[in-house]
Order: C-alpha cells, then sequence, then structure tokens
C-alpha cells in the first residue's frame, strides 16, 4: 500500500530528407537481447520510466489507463515500488487483495503532460514515473500477461535517463548505416560517448532507441537507432 517517504559524432547528423521514420511496433523500443542477464545479481535501485499514451484519450481517461498499467506492473513484480509525485510509496505484497489494491492505486498521484502536433490537439500523453526496483524494463516487456496490457492499450514504455522533471523529449536524427542487429545498445551509446568525451568533458544526456526506418515512398524499410534529446 502507500506509505509517504520523503553527437558532434558524425553518425548523430539529422535525419536525410528523403527517409522518414514510421510508427515502431510495441516492442521496438525493447532493451537488446541479453539486457535481462544476471538481473538476479541486480541491487535495487532508483530508475524513471518513460509512458507514452494515445492522444485520442483525455486527460482523466489518459490518468486512468496510466494508472491501471502501473498497478498491473507492480501486482506482477512485487518487489517493485512506485513513488508518486507526493512522494508516496506504493508497493503490492504477498498477501495483499488485488482488488482492493487497485482500487486505492487508482488515488496515486501522476502527471501527464500533452504533445501536441501542428493542428494543436494533443497527439500523445506522455509521463515519467519513478520506480526502485532491482528489476529493468526489459524484465517488465519480458511479462507476458502485464506487457499485453500495455500492447492492448497501445501504449509505449521506455527508459528515461533525463531528469524526473523533463519529459519533453525530441528524436534529432537516426545513425545512418547501423543496424540494430549487428550493434549493441548499451556499447554503442558507451562507444558515441567516449568519442565525445575526447572533445568535451561534459558530454550531453542523449538516449538509443531502435525503430524502424522506411524512405519517403515506402519501398524500403531497415532498424536503426534514433538518438532522443531534450527538446531546448
Amino acid at each position: 500500500m502507500a506509505s509517504d517517504t520523503l553527437e558532434r559524432y558524425k553518425a548523430l547528423a539529422g535525419p536525410n530528407p528523403d527517409l522518414t521514420l514510421i510508427h515502431e511496433s510495441m516492442d521496438d523500443d525493447t532493451e537488446m537481447a541479453g539486457g535481462n542477464r544476471g538481473k538476479f545479481d541486480r541491487e535495487e535501485r532508483e530508475i524513471l520510466a518513460k509512458w507514452q499514451l494515445p492522444g485520442k484519450l483525455d486527460s482523466a481517461s489518459a490518468k486512468r489507463q496510466l494508472l491501471v498499467l502501473i498497478a498491473e506492473l507492480l501486482t506482477s513484480f512485487k518487489q517493485t515500488i512506485f513513488i508518486d509525485h507526493k512522494k508516496r510509496e506504493w508497493t503490492f505484497k504477498e498477501g495483499d487483495d488485488e482488488d482492493i489494491f487497485v482500487k486505492e492505486f487508482g488515488n496515486a498521484a501522476v502527471q501527464l503532460h500533452p504533445v501536441k502536433n501542428k493542428q494543436n490537439r494533443v497527439a500523445r500523453w506522455i509521463s515519467i514515473t519513478k520506480m526502485r526496483t532491482a528489476e529493468s524494463i526489459s524484465d517488465w516487456k519480458s511479462h507476458e500477461y502485464f506487457y499485453d496490457q500495455v500492447i492492448e492499450a497501445k501504449t509505449y514504455l521506455f527508459p528515461h535517463p533525463f531528469p524526473y522533471d523533463e519529459w519533453d523529449i525530441t528524436s534529432i536524427g537516426f545513425l545512418k548505416e547501423i543496424h540494430t542487429a549487428h550493434f549493441n545498445q548499451d556499447h554503442l551509446h558507451w562507444l558515441i560517448m567516449e568519442y565525445i568525451k575526447a572533445q568535451d568533458q561534459n558530454p550531453p544526456v542523449f538516449q538509443l532507441i531502435p525503430q524502424k526506418i522506411t524512405n519517403m515512398e515506402k519501398t524500403a524499410v531497415t532498424r536503426a537507432y534514433t538518438v532522443q534529446c531534450m527538446n531546448c
């Protein structure tokens, strides 16, 4: 229940005008294979997760959908703790009544931010959540029942390496000639960071997201890493 607590790197050039991103499948943003190896050796730590919900929902419906998904996550991973925006900790323990927990969890405090299109309509809702867990987001996505609920809700779930209060993230392009099947995501991120550090000891925070990319005519499709940064 709840308790009170407390690349100037050449490959990072902008997108080719002849290419465009297409909406990725629900598991396109999954961490690379092998990401959950050794998970039982991990220590509990605090992580941030980014949820992207459909823009067709109004704010109240989006909030309800998000809370249902987080409640499902907590009941599926009983060692995971959710810290809401009022700094209350929520966890589902063995022996708790699931129906009572889900009902109480409907009062958890979350923030949703609208991302609008050129017509000033909400294209999607974004929420950044704080968790304390020994699991990874890849582990969560490997849980069939939980992630089936995420897919059915047309919701995306990403790691969030940026500050808790920074939700406005944008893609600045993709890495050319680097296929996601041939380069490990974490190792590639480290290589780029090392390249940048050789020129700048204060490298910017960025995130690599594997996505499908197609040309404008939609006659060719490949998988590459897009680069995401805070929108300044």
